[in-house]
């Protein structure tokens, strides 16, 4: 694999373990930002999970490359739609969803570049 995306990887892994605990964990600005979005209490934890459980398959992906697809896929579905709640949602300045864009970019590098991997799970 190429060592680009085995960073972006690593890189993806360990970004969305943090804010995957700390939206699981209730981190006070966590708790804010989805109060502002007007999402529902439950939705935070339940992000955070998803979060931590695609930076788990990353890391694990270092070794097995078909999980980083998944791991990735899941990533790159939850940051799109982080995007929309900047942009739709909550009408927040293209500035503000601009991380969100840049994670979901990554996201889907990585997910196209184990593609193969990941389709021989099916």
């Amino acid at each position: 694999m190429d060592i680009f995306v085995v960073i972006l990887e690593a890189i993806l892994g360990l970004a969305f373990l943090g804010t995957g605990f700390s939206k699981l964990f209730g981190a006070k600005a966590m708790v804010e930002d989805f109060r502002r979005y007007s999402f529902p209490k439950w939705f935070l934890p339940f992000t955070g999970f998803v979060e931590a459980v695609g930076a788990v398959a990353l890391i694990t992906g270092l070794w097995l490359d078909s999980l980083s697809g998944l791991g990735a896929l899941l990533l790159a579905v939850t940051m799109f739609f982080a995007v929309l709640t900047h942009l739709v949602r909550v009408k927040d300045p293209v500035s503000k969803a601009l991380p969100a864009f840049m994670l979901f970019v990554i996201a889907l590098i990585v997910t196209i570049s184990n593609w193969s991997e990941m389709m021989e799970l099916f």
